[in-house]
C-alpha cells in the first residue's frame, strides 16, 4: 500500500471487549493491546511492517498515535494514552501524528 492509501485509513476507534485484553495477556501482557487491536483492523499486508509501543507507532513510515486533550495551565495539551496495564477504557482511537 501507498502511504496515502495507509493515511485514509485513519482515524480508527475500536471497541476493546475482554477477549482482546485476554489476546494481549496471552501474548505476553496488556502492553500489547495497540498491536493487537490494530492488526485486527488493518489488512494483513500491513501487519509486519507495524510497530506499536504504548501510545505511539507507526506502519511503512506513517506515524501514529492515541492521545486526549486536557487543559494544563490554561493551554490545551495533547496527553498520550498509554495502552497497557493501567488503560481501562473500552475504546481507543487510533490517528495519525
Amino acid at each position: 500500500m501507498t502511504t496515502k492509501e495507509i493515511k485514509a485509513l485513519f482515524p480508527i476507534e475500536v471497541e476493546i471487549t475482554k477477549e482482546d485484553r485476554n489476546k494481549a495477556l496471552a501474548s505476553g501482557g496488556l502492553h500489547k493491546l495497540g498491536e493487537i487491536l490494530l492488526k485486527q483492523n488493518l489488512p494483513e499486508e500491513l501487519h509486519e511492517s507495524l510497530f506499536w509501543g504504548l501510545s505511539i507507532g507507526s506502519i511503512e513510515g506513517v506515524l501514529l498515535r492515541t492521545f486526549y486533550k486536557e487543559r494544563v495551565k490554561g493551554k490545551l495539551e495533547d496527553i498520550p494514552i498509554y495502552l497497557d496495564e493501567n488503560f481501562t477504557g473500552d475504546k481507543i482511537k487510533f490517528e495519525l501524528r
